[in-house]
């Protein structure tokens, strides 16, 4: 039963042992050690003795690490043990108690050195799962959910976007819990909700001495880690304040609306969030993580557990980091720095992928030509700052994010050069095309212009061609709608002209 507690006999009684010993053997270091494990701490009173009834086994044990020598046997040393006054009477109930305590040493050692590599394997794969992340915040996603459920062992996660600025909640992926989300679209969250109070975590309105108090109360613990993330953890939802109490339910009796059968009475109740940065700080990556689905706390070793998730929500924070420099970099280089419109060289390459989808499938696209009117007369009256606001102007109208001009992820405006405008619309003909071209006129031309206090108006004239109607190249496509822009000019501007069919050429 040895395990090397030694050092807890105290020093006088093991001094008296080991020269009890060494009356006997000439102890080396290597063999003081050895004797050492042999006495383990159940065969000692809490004042150092020996039990008594002890003392022959343990001479027994010595006498296989240290052979006994010459005439002298096993009674002579048992009689030096019982000299001395290191002996105690046996007391079943305290070696009871003794042996109780050395087997939970023994216990805890054991678990110790068993979590010791676990916490190894689980580091290991961690590592492997975190050199995954690379400079695509959706791939990142995945990465990041693939890590919180093989590697940290949780068995749910749901991804958000916040947006501080609109105060709206989006859902953006989910792997381990069931049902729809009820944020498909940004939405602001019900003012008394967990998605309230985390809006106002995130954005600083929650005084510091309240969020102490409610850590110091057990309700809820929002910890700022320097590495640029925050993480939210609520051991029990049914105590706080901001919990919509009937979510709570649904969660864990089921919602019909959502498609979810629930987890189970009492099994929704702990949850953590970890809170990034996304590419700016008004927006806020949340990833919302519980272990309802395995009916199990959330925390299996709390202490390894926190320690894999800070190392875990470092690395991702420095990715999201990463991304957002990466994401920087490549937008300066396909957007035009002073409408935020993309740029020439973008444009070129999305109209050439889009001639190749045209020509393989046999579908039309349209391309239209823009050109602000008496621009030259904008800069000369307002020098070259109030030309430059008018473009600012009209790009906004199409950035807006309420803006119906165009179609949001499916055509391209880029600024063509100059006061010029370029748009793809795939998958369009010319009268549908003609209908966007007179949309974005009038919007235009309805549009409030004011620069350091002038009010102008301000008029476009566009010019549309269509693959494969009017061309059957890019080259000839652009001339087309180009030709078909300086005739809308021609024809007293602010209009729209769809280039001549190849009959009327």
């Amino acid at each position: 039963m040895g395990n090397g507690l030694v050092g807890t006999i105290s020093g006088t009684v093991k001094h008296r042992v080991f020269n009890c010993v060494g009356k006997f053997f000439n102890v080396a270091p290597a063999q003081r050690k050895l004797v050492g494990r042999l006495m383990p701490q159940s065969i000692f009173t809490l004042d150092g003795r020996i039990y008594e009834p002890f003392v022959p086994h343990l001479v027994v044990e010595i006498s296989k690490v240290c052979p006994l020598p010459g005439k002298k046997g096993a009674a002579e040393l048992i009689a030096e043990l019982r000299s001395g006054k290191l002996l105690a009477p046996l007391d079943a109930g305290n070696v009871y108690q003794a042996m109780l305590a050395e087997e939970k040493s023994l216990l805890d050692l054991a678990s110790t050195g068993q979590n010791l590599r676990t916490l190894t394997r689980r580091q290991l794969a961690l590592q492997g799962l975190v050199q995954e992340l690379g400079y695509s915040a959706v791939e990142n996603r995945k990465v990041a959910t693939k890590c919180i459920l093989q590697t940290l062992g949780f068995s749910g996660v749901r991804v958000y976007d916040l947006d501080l600025e609109n105060r709206t909640w989006e859902h953006l992926y989910t792997e381990g819990e069931e049902g729809q989300s009820r944020f498909l679209k940004p939405k602001v969250p019900a003012e008394q909700s967990e998605k309230a109070f985390i809006t106002k975590l995130a954005a600083g309105e929650v005084l510091e001495d309240v969020a102490s108090r409610a850590r110091r109360d057990g309700l809820y613990s929002w910890v700022a880690d320097s590495h640029g993330w925050k993480s939210l953890h609520i051991p029990d939802r049914g105590k706080c304040d901001f919990v919509d109490k009937d979510q709570l339910v649904r969660d864990e009796e089921g919602d019909a609306a959502q498609g979810r059968a629930g987890v189970g009475s009492g099994l929704a109740r702990e949850i953590f969030y970890l809170v990034f940065n996304g590419a700016s700080e008004q927006h806020k990556e949340i990833y919302m993580i519980t272990n309802w689905a395995t009916g199990r706390p959330l925390f299996s070793n709390k202490a390894q557990d926190l320690a894999l998730l800070r190392t875990f929500a470092t690395s991702v924070a420095r990715a999201n980091q990463l991304v957002a420099a990466y994401q920087k970099l490549e937008d300066t280089s396909v957007h035009d720095e002073l409408t935020r419109l993309h740029n020439r060289r973008y444009f070129n390459s999305k109209i050439e992928s889009e001639f190749q989808r045209a020509f393989r499938y046999n579908h039309p696209f349209s391309f239209l030509m823009i050109d602000v009117d008496h621009f030259k007369s904008v800069n000369d009256t307002y020098s070259h700052e109030g030309g430059d606001y008018v473009l600012q102007e009209i790009a906004g109208l199409f950035l807006a994010p309420d803006s119906l001009l165009i179609r949001k992820k499916i055509d391209t405006i880029a600024r063509w050069g100059g006061e010029e405008f370029a748009i793809i619309l795939p998958e369009t003909e010319s009268e549908p095309a003609r209908l966007v071209g007179d949309r974005i006129r009038e919007a235009v031309s309805a549009h409030n212009f004011t620069y350091k206090g002038n009010g102008f108006p301000i008029t476009i004239s566009v010019g549309i061609a269509t693959y494969p109607f009017h061309a059957k190249s890019i080259g000839d496509l652009i001339h087309e709608a180009d030709t078909a822009m300086y005739k809308a000019k021609s024809k007293g501007r602010n209009t729209v002209v769809v280039a001549a069919s190849p009959s009327a050429a």
